[in-house]
């Protein structure tokens, strides 16, 4: 082979040069679509995001705001009842009558005057004979006068203690059956009322307080 003239050599030089670039720019041109595509998908993936996150945080604001309007209307609820509950005690009240043997007769109001559940009460009621109540209500009294030298105990008509029967969770009476637990209640010297947990190792047994406070799981 002939070597190339100076002319022909600055030619094939020139023509490999453009060549190059071509190739460069075609490559570039290929990068550049790619990057473009890239781009593209990371907004899309970035739009998924965005929505997704929008969609959970929508979610959770509804969830928020159904358990702040069942926690308010639990409130009002609790507070209507509350109300009924002092009523009916204030009628209670004032229906005792002293005996001429030193007992108060407590003569309790018509339940069809007041719309409070009492078939928590008629269910305890159902448990235990004249003489085992006697006997659960003396036992409640004793403990009212030792600890805080009050001799006066109602019968219970607050339907959220009444829960403690047929529960699992029976708080401070946990292990014990529905027949071997009484609930009272009582006013203390603040003039706010209170509930009594007694319980019993079974029929025949004595009674005992176990739980003294505004809820049986205290």
């Amino acid at each position: 082979m002939q070597p190339l003239a100076e002319g022909e050599k600055m030619k094939f030089k020139v023509i490999f040069i453009m060549t190059g670039l071509i190739v460069t720019i075609l490559e570039g041109g290929c990068g550049n679509s790619m990057l473009d595509q890239a781009r593209e998908n990371q907004k899309s993936d970035m739009g998924n995001t965005i929505s997704a996150d929008v969609s959970e945080s929508s979610q959770e604001e509804e969830g928020q705001e159904q358990s702040e309007e069942n926690g308010t209307q639990k409130e009002q609820e609790y507070t209507g009842l509350d109300e009924m509950l002092a009523q009916y005690r204030q009628e209670r009240q004032e229906s005792n009558e002293k005996m001429s043997d030193g007992t108060i007769l407590v003569v309790e109001p018509s339940q069809d005057t007041y719309d409070i559940d009492l078939s928590g009460y008629e269910y305890m009621n159902s448990l235990f004979d004249t003489r085992e109540k006697t006997e659960a209500f003396d036992a409640a009294i004793e403990y009212l006068k030792t600890t805080y030298g009050i001799e006066k105990v109602n019968s219970c008509v607050d339907p959220r203690i009444y829960e403690i029967y047929g529960n699992e969770d029976k708080g401070v009476a946990d292990g014990y059956e529905d027949s071997n637990i009484f609930v009272a209640e009582y006013e203390n010297s603040d003039g706010e009322w209170n509930y009594l947990i007694l319980v019993r190792e079974g029929k025949g047994a004595e009674w005992k307080v176990i739980g003294d406070g505004k809820d049986y799981r205290e």
